[in-house]
């Protein structure tokens, strides 16, 4: 009897074990933002920097960690006020899909959304990236002047229709300034 006790408390162990360590790993998975961050080359963007090398990048952190639905994140954006665009990644979990009826070989699509106006300007997705269980977008919005005071979310949209937002600017939030890598300076530089 003694030994089968021993086999249960191993066995109840090794599931313990087993289980805290799947909640880790998902867990460190979810905190994986390093897909996508560069700045992707447009023609805005390269004609920008074509005139000055020394662009002003403006980024602002976002304001939440989660879209409203909880159905997408998003990170890493950024707005050129020489371009007259903004960028930023999305990260969506792949069984997000099976949650709305996409046409066969459809995609989601997003828009940035002045919520003073309602105006939503639709995004151009430049690279999608899976990892994991996680489909990565870098999307970009031609949205000209970013207005002061005014807060802008994205909409992740399936057949034309919002399915979440996500805000990614704050009325009350002030721009912070980032250099661009040596990567995105070559980047722009080519095309």
């Amino acid at each position: 009897m003694k030994v089968f006790g021993k086999i249960v408390k191993y066995f109840l162990i090794s599931v313990v074990v087993i289980f805290n360590a799947i909640i880790i790993f998902r867990v460190a998975l979810s905190l994986n933002k390093g897909e996508l961050k560069a700045i992707e080359p447009t023609e805005a963007l390269c004609a920008a920097y074509a005139e000055d090398e020394n662009l002003e990048i403006l980024t602002n952190k976002l304001p939440n960690d989660l879209s409203t639905n909880r159905a997408f994140t998003a990170y890493s954006f950024c707005y050129v006020p020489a371009a007259g665009e903004a960028q930023i990644t999305v990260r969506i979990n792949r069984g997000e899909y099976k949650k709305v009826s996409l046409p066969e070989g459809g995609e989601f699509t997003f828009s940035l959304r002045d919520t003073e106006t309602d105006e939503l300007t639709e995004g151009e997705i430049l690279e999608i990236r899976d990892w994991m269980m996680y489909r990565y977008f870098r999307v970009s919005f031609p949205c000209g002047k970013l207005k002061d005071g005014v807060t802008y979310g994205v909409l992740l949209l399936a057949n034309g229709e919002a399915e979440d937002e996500m805000i990614v600017r704050h009325k009350d939030q002030a721009f912070s300034t980032r250099s661009l890598t040596s990567g995105e300076r070559g980047a722009l530089s080519l095309k």
